[in-house]
């Protein structure tokens, strides 16, 4: 019931501002942006908020002026693109001295309150500055923050990037109208090994059949590095089983 009492103040905004007259503002011609705006308008009206959020979005790309921004946020809220409309409804109503926005406040601050329903605010800090804040993969802001950023009500997933940092990810629970804080402890990255093959002409790893060659308590020379341990590894081996084959034998002769 209460969605339907939203939707059905969205239209009535939507209706209400269509039918306003175009402002003076825009590259296009007024009347090509008039008639994609009623258009977009007789589509919300038929229930097809998708068709006519892509017509908006066209009137958009011709003319950024204020009532087409609001009539991109309306289609946007009606889709559950809550930061969308959030953030093109603030930026018609950013614009304080157009005739259009003075004359059709009050129906825009109605929908602001609805999306207010939707939203909360989260503030991350470090120590890190220059640090890229990201919220569900977008970017939303720079450390040090100058004032909360605006996210989605419910489980956020934070995460925060810097050069040289291991990136850190935290799931953030944010309520409707409130302030989540975080604070992220940021680890250095371990510098990249330097990894050097070292490869002599005609040098091969130790084979069981050379150790076999080497007689008991013989110590072989073998190569430095890993190639010591595998070669110790495999005598190791190798004088175990040699052990054990002596040992079955004088069983077998008893």
């Amino acid at each position: 019931m209460l969605r339907a009492t939203v939707r059905a103040a969205l239209m009535a905004a939507a209706m209400v501002l269509g039918g306003r007259a175009a402002s003076a503002q825009g590259v296009a011609p007024a009347g090509e942006v008039e008639a994609l705006v009623r258009r977009g308008v007789a589509l919300r009206q038929r229930g097809d908020d998708a068709g006519a959020l892509g017509v908006f979005e066209r009137a958009l790309g011709r003319s950024a002026e204020p009532r087409v921004l609001a009539q991109v946020a309306l289609a946007e809220q009606a889709l559950g693109r809550w930061l969308d409309a959030d953030r093109h409804l603030r930026a018609a109503l950013s614009v304080e001295s157009d005739a259009w926005v003075l004359r059709n406040r009050a129906a825009l601050r109605i929908a602001e309150a609805q999306l207010g329903a939707h939203l909360g605010r989260v503030r991350v800090s470090g120590a890190v500055a220059g640090a890229e804040v990201y919220a569900n993969n977008e970017r939303i802001a720079t450390l040090p923050m100058s004032e909360p950023a605006r996210v989605a009500a419910g489980t956020n997933v934070i995460e925060v990037r810097a050069p040289g940092y291991v990136s850190m990810t935290r799931r953030v629970q944010v309520e409707a109208g409130e302030e989540a804080r975080e604070t992220f402890a940021f680890v250095r990255e371990a510098p990249a090994a330097a990894v050097v093959v070292a490869r002599a002409a005609g040098a091969v790893g130790p084979t069981v059949q050379a150790l076999r060659s080497v007689p008991a308590g013989a110590v072989a020379a073998v190569p430095a590095g890993g190639g010591a341990r595998r070669a110790l590894a495999w005598t190791t081996l190798a004088l175990g089983a040699a052990g054990i084959g002596a040992g079955v034998f004088a069983v077998a002769r008893r």
